[in-house]
């Protein structure tokens, strides 16, 4: 006998076979689970021979982006901007549908080249949160970019001041994989504490080897794309600094610059902020981060942990999903009926 997990992944894959808003209507008032919508998050939108070898779960083509844009709009789904989603928060606003949001963090030029235009050819609100020390940059400090150049090209890195020295020898024992992951929890604990350290070493490679990295957007870009009155700008820190490292005056100062930078050069007051990396072990004390939060102005924070979406939800602890190129209706409906995050324990 079928158990209750299993019913519903029969009914979310009939729903999506008759792909009719009258069935969309029925499954959200079936499966109630007091999730209000879905903040999407996604980084980089390139087509399929631009996808990078270790960093793909970022990264989604924009002809899957569009398709994912137009399953929405089949379903009975309302594209709100984060003003919108702020009201319908806190109950100064009210809507009979859930409702739909795309975010991209940290800042790529492609967010501008690909993703702007297909949100503008379907008038879809979108967020772009920028670390400002990316922009305007000859050569931003994208780390877990510039580590899989090294390793994809197999270069010797000396970072002996942590125990890491990787030999040409590595690369005969271990996999390149193996490599990157090794080098990536070393950047990911302790780039901020030593932020100058870890960068001179990466461009001293990539100045030697003529390395690329990806390019990063411009004010020019940003403020087409906030004019065009689909597109608001959010804060990511200053320079991409991951929470759990970092001490609550230095949180200040990242969120406190980072904002001052995007509100001098857009002219708006920048009131959104989503956490670099933003799981729970990136953030750690929520406490200090929303007395943070609250301090530097900040209406909505949003985190990358795939929780329920309600009115209970704290404003500066919001709960996003991930979009890449795996995904499809399937993945839309169960996160946007709450499905998927309360038992995220299925597989789907």
């Amino acid at each position: 006998m079928p158990n209750k997990y299993s019913i519903v992944n029969i009914i979310t894959h009939f729903v999506i076979k008759l792909n009719t808003n009258f069935f969309y209507k029925i499954y959200f008032y079936l499966l109630s689970t007091g999730n209000k919508g879905a903040i999407f998050c996604l980084h980089r939108i390139v087509p399929r021979d631009g996808f990078s070898k270790w960093n793909q779960f970022i990264e989604l083509t924009p002809t899957q982006l569009e398709k994912l844009i137009i399953s929405l709009q089949k379903m009975d789904v309302v594209f709100v901007n984060l003003q919108t989603v702020h009201l319908l928060l806190t109950q100064k606003q009210t809507s009979n549908k859930r409702f739909v949001h795309f975010s991209l963090d940290d800042g790529y030029e492609d967010n501008y080249q690909y993703a702007f235009p297909i949100f503008r050819k379907y008038a879809i609100p979108f967020s772009v949160f920028v670390s400002t020390d990316f922009i305007d940059t000859p050569n931003p400090f994208i780390w877990w970019y510039s580590i899989e150049e090294i390793v994809n090209n197999e270069l010797e890195f000396d970072l002996s001041d942590y125990g890491v020295v990787i030999t040409k020898e590595d690369y005969l024992r271990s996999s390149k994989e193996a490599i990157f992951l090794q080098l990536k929890n070393l950047f990911l604990n302790h780039v901020d504490s030593n932020r100058g350290y870890f960068q001179y070493k990466t461009n001293s490679l990539f100045i030697q080897h003529q390395l690329t990295a990806p390019t990063m957007l411009n004010w020019v870009q940003l403020i087409e794309m906030h004019q065009s009155g689909i597109c608001e700008i959010g804060a990511h820190t200053h320079t991409h600094a991951r929470f759990s490292n970092i001490d609550m005056h230095t949180k200040e100062l990242e969120v406190n610059k980072n904002k001052q930078i995007i509100e001098s050069h857009t002219g708006i007051a920048c009131r959104f902020f989503a956490y670099p990396y933003g799981h729970y072990t990136d953030i750690v004390n929520w406490q200090e981060s929303e007395s943070v939060m609250k301090k530097c102005g900040i209406d909505l924070a949003l985190t990358t942990i795939p929780s329920l979406l309600t009115s209970s939800s704290s404003l500066v602890q919001m709960p996003r999903v991930f979009l890449n190129e795996m995904s499809n209706s399937y993945t839309l409906l169960t996160r946007i009926s709450g499905v998927y995050q309360k038992n995220t324990q299925w597989d789907i």
